[in-house]
């Protein structure tokens, strides 16, 4: 299978970004991470991104979701075509339906399967 595209990981956490790089690298011919989602929109306009997978929650002690459904937000208005997959490891019915009516393609609990990742 050849790879192809661009995927963005924005997550706080440097250990899911190393895991998730190594394993999505089989299947993109680019991975770029980021652990700080204020560097998401200068990315965007850096590279040619296909897909976002963006955690939910970057400030310690809040694992509301809020922020990740803020910045997909930002991402939908900088590019309404990006795929934006949401990541967290609070997940609930309500936030992933509440993240796909706002624009998200999908949403992944962590831990993660690696074969609904890929």
């Amino acid at each position: 299978m050849a790879k192809q595209g661009t995927i963005l990981v924005v997550d706080d956490n440097k250990g899911i970004l190393t895991a998730v790089q190594m394993l999505l690298g089989t299947c993109f011919e680019k991975v770029i991470t980021i652990s700080t989602p204020n560097k998401i929109k200068t990315t965007l306009h850096n590279e040619n991104v296909d897909v976002v997978l963006l955690d939910m929650n970057f400030s310690a002690g809040i694992n509301t979701g809020n922020e990740g459904l803020f910045w997909l937000s930002e991402i939908k208005k900088e590019d309404p075509a990006v795929q934006v997959v949401l990541f967290t490891a609070y997940a609930d019915i309500d936030l992933a339906v509440r993240g796909i009516k706002e624009g998200a393609t999908d949403f992944v609990v962590k831990p993660w399967n690696n074969a609904k990742l890929l």
